[in-house]
């Protein structure tokens, strides 16, 4: 496993080359990027509507969540371009690669809506 992760390393690292010496597949987020990360998605995802099909996304991709974020900087960072830019999509990738980080993002999804029953 650790050899097709370094090698997967040198992919995206080559994918995201223009961006100079500081390759972005490198960036390790702190507990507390990790945090701010979930939050803000969290947030986003329940402003929009979107938390209960995000949830049932994530359950499903939840055992394959290394290799669909991989995914998604290969093919979704072109697509998301016009609204996210790369380094952000690549901060985004490095947190939910880690199963532990997608359950957190729902359970605090999950706690949002709570919240927001509780409100209206």
């Amino acid at each position: 496993m650790h050899l097709i992760r370094e090698e997967q390393k040198h992919i995206f690292s080559q994918v995201f080359r223009k961006n100079g010496p500081e390759r972005m597949y490198d960036w390790e987020p702190t507990e507390t990027e990790e945090e701010e990360i979930i939050d803000n998605l969290a947030k986003f995802l329940v402003k929009k509507g979107l938390a209960t099909p995000a949830i049932f996304l994530l359950e499903s991709i939840k055992p394959m969540s290394f290799v669909m974020t991989h995914n998604l900087l290969a093919f979704g960072v072109p697509i998301l371009g016009p609204f996210v830019d790369e380094r952000t999509a690549a901060k985004y990738a490095a947190v939910l690669q880690k199963r532990e980080n997608i359950e957190r993002l729902i359970s605090r999804m999950e706690e949002l809506l709570r919240e927001e029953g509780q409100e209206g």
